[in-house]
């Protein structure tokens, strides 16, 4: 009987001892878990503060674009104009 009493009671101290690591285990990575979603929360911000800017940017390009194209055309028919000026067809 005494030997019964001594097994159960080796078992529950190991169980204690275990559940004080599963425990130490657990916050180890809980508190990797809420380290980690800061930095991905930071991360995830700055590259939508990244992406607006970079849409900005892309629509004021599109406008110099827009703009340079325009100004090309008028260069071009004024170059033609100037050519059709200098050289006249007779």
């Amino acid at each position: 009987m005494r030997k019964i009493i001594n097994l159960l009671t080796d078992m529950k101290n190991n169980l204690i001892s275990e559940e004080d690591a599963d425990k130490s285990a657990f916050d180890k990575i809980m508190c990797w878990v809420k380290s980690t979603r800061k930095e991905q929360e930071q991360i995830e911000s700055e590259n939508k503060a990244l992406v607006a800017q970079l849409d900005a940017e892309i629509e004021s390009t599109r406008g110099n674009t827009d703009k340079l194209k325009s100004e090309t055309k008028t260069l071009q028919e004024d170059i033609k104009r100037y050519d059709d000026s200098r050289n006249p067809t007779m």
